[in-house]
């Protein structure tokens, strides 16, 4: 007997062990590779959105571009940068920088910022550690609101330069927010899981940012960029509380404590409880057990009673410490119009609020651009695709649903600063960004259900919109405020 054969039985153990050794090393290295090469496909969404952005930002910066001359009567002042750089500042900046420095000016009699002081207070905290790398040149100087001298107003930037980065830091925080917002709400409707959905996620996101309300206040302390986050939050909101067929608890925690604290920065924040109103009650009239019904009811009280306590709250303070309170808004004859066209007879009142509906429609419309540019795409898409038999109707009615929010959300906000009475470009562009959400989900669904060679001409098109879009942006003249 050779020394072989003892070891015949452990040398089959052996080879079959390194036989399945191999083929598990295969099978996991096929993995990997497929992996890498799915992560391959999809780009990185928000390293490509953020590289957008910063080139948006960037070429707004380029400036200023509004002669001096002009800075007046276009209510900004120039601030002028090293090289090409420097941009608008608004006259009502100074006012904010002011209030950020000393947060007890909101106490001042018929100051305009005291029935909205969230941001300033939000913007006091951030620029109390920026204070001590960024000192002040200066103190804090008081200012009131539509400061019409060109000089000061430029001049508040270097005085309040803390203040000002601290509001730079919020405006880019909401401006990211809102892109943050747009990617949950189309990934809750349809998971992005293709190269293509990737590229048509971040256009969708730039579509959203590259518009006249970023170009006027980016660069300027102010709260206008709530005009995009919070309509976009209304449509998050209202698919979470469709999809659910009710408000449950939770939600309604996290919703009235947004919607709450919001209200005491911007009032467009009520957008949010009040989309939500509407799959509250439907989901208690289908509701069939009373115990579900009350549990339900209680959610939505708790939704209601945060949303209006911040603010009660707030009022109340000032009413104890300085025994009156001045509101801006009210007294400027906001939302109190409508009680004064009643007076004339329920006629007047209609004609009123149709004629400031059609002012905002009017004013949101050249403002669309992009908007119909990617709508028109995707339209052309699915006309050529169902012709061409590429794509199936019936696959396509996952797009309902965020169509239908889409609209819902945007007539909300569109019948809000209708209601509001204060018709102006930036607040009717607040009717948008539910739509753009809405495009860039259906485009997304589109985008999967094409056949795989045609996603990239499709996602490339999205792409160059965006683009187009933003270039746009930079390049025209105007909107300074």
């Amino acid at each position: 007997m050779s020394i072989r054969e003892p070891l015949l039985p452990w040398m089959r153990r052996a080879e079959r062990g390194a036989r399945a050794s191999t083929v598990e090393q295969w099978e996991v290295g096929r993995g990997l590779r497929e992996f890498v090469a799915r992560r391959g496909r999809r780009p990185p969404i928000w390293p490509l959105f953020l590289i957008g952005f910063a080139l948006l930002c960037l070429g707004l910066l380029v400036g200023p571009r509004v002669p001096d001359a002009d800075a007046g009567a276009n209510c900004v002042g120039n601030v002028e940068l090293p090289g090409p750089f420097g941009f608008a500042l608004n006259c009502d900046s100074p006012e904010f920088l002011w209030l950020a420095r000393d947060p007890s000016g909101l106490l001042f009699h018929q100051n305009s910022r005291q029935s909205r002081p969230g941001m300033i207070l939000l913007a006091a905290l951030v620029q109390a550690p920026l204070s001590l790398l960024l000192p002040a040149d200066g103190p804090p100087t008081p200012v009131y609101q539509g400061l019409y001298d060109p000089i000061a107003v430029a001049r508040s930037f270097t005085r309040d330069r803390p203040a000002y980065f601290a509001y730079l830091l919020l405006n880019f925080a909401i401006l990211l927010a809102s892109f943050q917002a747009l990617r949950l709400t189309i990934q809750r409707w349809h998971p992005v899981r293709t190269g293509a959905a990737a590229i048509i996620l971040v256009a969708t996101g730039l579509l959203l940012v590259a518009n006249d309300v970023t170009k006027a206040f980016v660069w300027s302390p102010h709260t206008q960029l709530l005009n995009i986050l919070v309509p976009v939050l209304a449509v998050l909101a209202t698919q979470r509380a469709a999809a659910d067929g009710r408000v449950a608890r939770d939600f309604a925690l996290a919703m009235g404590i947004l919607s709450g604290i919001g209200m005491t920065i911007y009032p467009v924040f009520v957008v949010i409880p009040a989309c939500l109103l509407l799959p509250a009650v439907i989901g208690l009239w289908r509701e069939k057990s009373w115990t579900a019904r009350r549990r339900d009811l209680a959610s939505l009280t708790i939704l209601l009673v945060l949303s209006a306590t911040p603010l009660a709250l707030w009022y109340g303070f000032v009413l104890a410490t300085t025994g009156h309170f001045f509101h801006a808004e009210l007294d400027l004859g906001q939302v109190i119009w409508m009680k004064d066209a009643l007076n004339k007879g329920v006629g007047a009142l209609a004609e009123q609020w149709f004629g400031y509906l059609g002012l905002s429609l009017a004013m949101a419309a050249p403002q669309a651009l992009g908007l119909v540019a990617l709508i028109a795409w995707l339209a052309l898409t699915v006309l050529v695709g169902l012709a061409r038999r590429h794509l199936d109707a019936a696959r396509l009615s996952a797009a309902v649903p965020m169509i239908a929010i889409g609209l819902y959300a945007s007539a909300a906000a569109l019948g809000f600063y209708t209601c509001v009475g204060w018709i102006t470009e930036r607040l009717a562009y607040a009717m948008l960004p539910p739509l753009v959400v809405a495009a860039g989900g259906v485009a997304i669904v589109v985008a999967h259900r094409l056949p795989p060679a045609q996603r990239p001409v499709f996602a490339a098109g999205c792409l160059l919109i965006a683009i187009a879009q933003t270039i746009y942006e930079v390049a025209k003249i105007g909107p300074w405020s």
